[in-house]
Order: C-alpha cells, then sequence, then structure tokens
C-alpha cells in the first residue's frame, strides 16, 4: 500500500514537478499516507510530521534513490527513468559550506541550483575533498 502510493507520487512528480512528490510526503495530496500514519501501518489523526522543506530532502536523499533501486530490482526501465528524469528537474535546496567550498575551490564556478548537481558536489567532497585526495579525484584529471 505505500509502495504504491510512493511510486505513484514519483510518476506524478516526473510529470507534475517536485511539488507533487513533497505534497505525498508531507500529506497535501490526494489519499496521502503520511497524512494518515505516523509510521509504516501506524494509522493517525492531527497534524503532518513533516514539512515542506523536510520531504525535498528525504525526496532527493531517500525516496528518489529507493524507487530507482527498486526500479533496477524488478528490471523496469520506466521507473528508473522516472526517479532519474524527477531528480535531474528537482529544485535544488538551499547551498551549504560544502557545495559552496567544491563549487568555488573544486569547479572554480557559482554552485549548482539544482539538486542533482548539488548532491554530485556532496559526493566530490565526501570522496575526495574531505581527505584532500586531490590526486585521485577525476576533477584533477581533466575535463570529464
Amino acid at each position: 500500500y505505500w509502495e504504491r502510493g510512493l511510486l505513484e507520487a514519483t510518476m506524478d512528480a516526473t510529470e507534475s514537478g517536485a511539488g507533487t512528490l513533497e505534497a505525498a510526503l508531507v500529506g497535501g495530496a490526494d489519499e496521502p499516507y503520511w497524512g494518515v500514519h505516523y509510521d509504516f501501518g501506524s494509522p493517525k489523526r492531527g497534524s503532518h510530521l513533516i514539512g515542506p522543506s523536510r520531504a525535498a530532502e528525504i525526496a532527493v536523499n531517500a525516496v528518489l534513490p529507493l524507487v530507482y533501486a527498486l526500479g533496477q530490482h524488478r528490471s523496469e526501465d520506466t521507473l528508473c527513468r522516472s526517479a532519474l528524469d524527477c531528480l535531474r528537474n528537482y529544485p535544488g535546496r538551499g547551498d551549504n559550506e560544502l557545495t559552496r567550498y567544491v563549487a568555488r575551490e573544486v569547479l572554480r564556478s557559482k554552485p549548482r541550483r539544482k539538486a542533482c548537481p548539488q548532491q554530485g558536489l556532496l559526493h566530490l567532497y565526501r570522496r575526495w575533498c574531505r581527505d584532500k585526495n586531490c590526486g585521485e579525484c577525476p576533477i584533477a584529471a581533466g575535463p570529464l
């Protein structure tokens, strides 16, 4: 039941935009799962558990990777493509110290405004910049 709602929200978000997925997580969509549950399978009444900002973070960091992995597991290319398309078009969240550092010091550019490139900046930082592994960084090798 929760899986079907999650997949439908992701497919809808691919067509309608990120707000659809966030609304489903917050509880603002038709028949929202989280609007009537405290936890998986535990019904609730009352206010929302999370706000739009937290829903956006959950969508980018957990829901879309989960939907993509599920598509891979099921060999459903359409599901994988929907998760990737949604992530590629997902609006970025606010810059933070790490994304600004990698953009400025490594890429010599301004921070990115979409969620997918922001995730890439965070990956670069955690994989190479944090431990100063500059010689192993793919950026050091030249254009990608």
